[in-house]
């Protein structure tokens, strides 16, 4: 039995990029539905949408930590893009020190844990 598509957001936004947190759960992506790019969390099923990034710059790519409590993102707010790693709901975003090519997708590695302290986040390709 093929497996059945549904819509989970309906808007005439781009919502793109798409990223399963670890537990299921909940789906973190990119849209422009607020006249820039920003990083959106829903829970699975498309409910309860929020906008977890709410600034001027681009914030694209998102990719949840192996623990699911934090989420790192490409952005160019300060720079000319680099990977920001912010609190799963969108609280304390900073930038990481590894700088990235433009657009480049960042990803965690698996065996990291997400911390505070530890930042460490990779660019993907």
């Amino acid at each position: 039995m093929a497996p059945t598509w549904c819509a989970l957001t309906h808007n005439s936004a781009e919502d793109a990029q798409p990223a399963w947190s670890p537990n299921g759960t909940k789906i973190a992506f990119a849209t422009n539905r607020d006249g820039n790019d920003e990083i959106y969390v829903m829970n699975a099923n498309g409910s309860a949408q929020v906008n977890l990034t709410n600034h001027t710059g681009s914030d694209l790519a998102p990719a949840w930590s192996p623990d699911g409590t934090k989420l790192a993102f490409q952005s160019d707010r300060e720079t000319n893009y680099a990977v920001w790693i912010m609190n799963a709901d969108g609280s304390i975003p900073s930038a990481s020190p590894t700088r990235t090519l433009q657009r480049a997708r960042p990803a965690f590695h698996p065996t990291v844990r997400a911390s505070r302290t530890n930042r460490t986040a990779t660019s993907g390709s």
